[in-house]
């Protein structure tokens, strides 16, 4: 018997149209169509700047939560996709004929401003809601961001990373360290950002100067790699969300195009 391994094809009618640019999309259910399956990733939250003119570190932004699962459709409905604005967008799902919410993959939180003597707080992990319950058949997966950590508050506190994500037992995505400060002020840096599903948090940042050394929040993680840390007062963005919509198109049957709104 041959090692090789045949998987099935994948079939023809099987559509997949997937968006993370931040915006939000209207869809037509077409006919036939009565059950869609759905991936929502709920963008990252903003880190927290740094405190001026000699701050503590801003907190980490939260990583946005994640949501998966079968929907029933009905077939001419228009539906609307949120795909999560960076800086803690939501992924959403909405029926606009029926005006019914569906799902709501939540973005992250920011991060708090940094303040010195006082710990600059990381943004909460956004969470899924689910609206409607009757339009979910089956729920695949439902994960919450890991939140960012806090910025430290005086010369001898650290900041601390984001929370991890555990997608599943193979698979973890990392919060994002700490930043660190600069001499006597080494411990001054941002908080770590939150992980997602989709991705780590971004690092958060340090001052290379004793005279400003409260680092900025490193940005939350939403579906895109969140940005390199560089040294400067502002907190890095969150990362944007995301939507997946896949279904089986019948056989004669006309596609609907996605429509930005």
């Amino acid at each position: 018997m041959s090692g090789n391994l045949y998987l099935p094809a994948k079939p023809d009618n099987l559509i997949q149209k997937t968006k993370s640019d931040g915006l939000n999309y209207t869809w037509v259910a077409p006919t036939g169509v009565t059950d869609i399956t759905i991936q929502l990733q709920g963008a990252g939250g903003k880190g927290g700047n740094d405190g001026a003119p000699i701050g503590a570190g801003g907190g980490g932004g939260g990583g946005g939560s994640y949501y998966s699962a079968s929907v029933v459709v009905v077939p001419g409905d228009t539906y609307q996709f949120n795909s999560g604005a960076a800086n803690s967008g939501d992924a959403k799902l909405t029926n606009n004929t029926a005006v019914l919410d569906i799902v709501t993959a939540a973005g992250g939180v920011a991060g708090t401003v940094g303040v010195t003597g006082t710990p600059a707080n990381g943004g909460a992990g956004g969470t899924v809601t689910v609206h409607d319950v009757g339009s979910i058949t089956t729920t695949i997966d439902n994960k919450a961001g890991g939140a960012g950590g806090h910025g430290c508050w005086d010369n001898s506190t650290a900041g601390a990373a984001g929370g991890d994500v555990i997608v599943d037992a193979t698979i973890t995505r990392f919060g994002g360290a700490a930043g660190t400060g600069a001499g006597i002020f080494s411990h001054m840096g941002g908080g770590g950002a939150g992980a997602s599903y989709s991705a780590n948090g971004g690092e958060g940042q340090g001052k290379s100067s004793p005279s400003d050394a409260g680092g900025p929040g490193g940005g939350g993680a939403g579906y895109t790699t969140p940005a390199t840390p560089t040294d400067e007062s502002t907190g890095r963005d969150g990362t944007t969300g995301k939507f997946t919509l896949i279904y089986e198109l019948q056989e004669g049957i006309t596609d609907s195009d996605l429509n930005v709104i």
